[in-house]
């Protein structure tokens, strides 16, 4: 009986532990996209308010929603999906780092100035997983 209570009490601290992607780490928050040549054009959003979203083209627009959530090294989207975070977000210099990106706010392409490398999207049973570099405009 004593391990359950230990195994269950981990499961809970573990859970309430990670930390919900919101205007205080901003870092993780806007418009993320890989550099305009990538394949299967995924993207990934996420919101001040913890919400996110990740599509992508393999054998038909797949999406994925749910809470935004940093645990260690994992970005989740929901309570199933996540991302391994090989590469934190950071600010790019674009004066050596040149990437552009679209940008559908004002219909044209944009010089990227953050960046941020993901791989996934796991549990791969239900799709293919793949190292993606996504980039970000300061809005």
């Amino acid at each position: 009986m004593k391990p359950l209570l230990i195994l269950i009490l981990a499961c809970v601290v573990s859970t309430v532990a990670c930390k919900k992607v919101n205007k205080n780490n901003t870092e993780f928050t806007g418009n993320w996209s890989p550099d305009v040549e990538t394949y299967n054009d995924p993207s990934l959003y996420i919101s001040e308010n913890s919400q996110a979203v990740y599509t992508f083209n393999f054998e038909g627009q797949k999406e994925y929603k749910g809470i935004a959530r940093v645990c260690k090294n994992r970005l989740y989207i929901g309570d199933i999906n996540y991302f391994e975070i090989i590469e934190y977000p950071y600010s790019i210099d674009t004066t050596i780092d040149r990437h552009y990106i679209w940008n559908n706010t004002i219909g044209r392409m944009m010089l990227a100035n953050w960046k941020m490398v993901l791989y996934g999207l796991k549990p791969t049973s239900r799709h293919i997983s793949f190292e993606t570099t996504y980039y970000k405009i300061d809005y």
